[in-house]
């Protein structure tokens, strides 16, 4: 009697699909937290990388006199949501395609051109910090443009 009945409940399909979904769910759950972690990330270098287009463009727009960069530090700060220390700001300038650091310039023959660097850094915190993964991720973007 117990052999048929063990052997009735074996034969029995109704629960298979039960089964599997218990099999199966957990890894469905992991690959969806750990896909919504990714796109936020994702998301996050996106605006960041649109912070600096947007400091790039007053750059170009209303180009920074005497070294002065608090415009377009302020720009940057303002659309990236970041504290001023996590954005800098610096200008680099070239003779001839030769980096310089004279202050006055090129000499008259050479092709000056001045650039302007903005690097954000910030760190994303996945809601996910199991089965290994960092507290933290650093992400970081830097734009540098020309304009003179």
């Amino acid at each position: 009697m117990r052999l048929q009945n063990l052997c009735a409940i074996l034969a029995d399909p109704r629960g298979m699909a039960a089964v599997e979904l218990a099999l199966a769910l957990p890894c469905i759950l992991l690959l969806t937290l750990g896909a919504a972690s990714v796109s936020s990330m994702v998301a996050m270098r996106n605006d960041l990388q649109q912070a600096a287009a947007q400091a790039a463009a007053m750059a170009i727009a209303n180009p920074p006199q005497a070294g002065d960069m608090s415009t377009v530090k302020a720009v940057a700060v303002g659309a990236s949501g970041l504290a001023a220390d996590k954005v800098a700001v610096t200008t680099r300038m070239t003779c001839d395609g030769i980096e310089t650091t004279d202050v006055n310039g090129c000499s008259g023959t050479q092709e000056q051109a001045r650039y302007v660097v903005i690097s954000l850094n910030a760190s994303f915190a996945p809601a996910w910090r199991h089965f290994g993964l960092p507290a933290s991720v650093p992400i970081q973007v830097s734009r540098e443009v020309r304009y003179q």
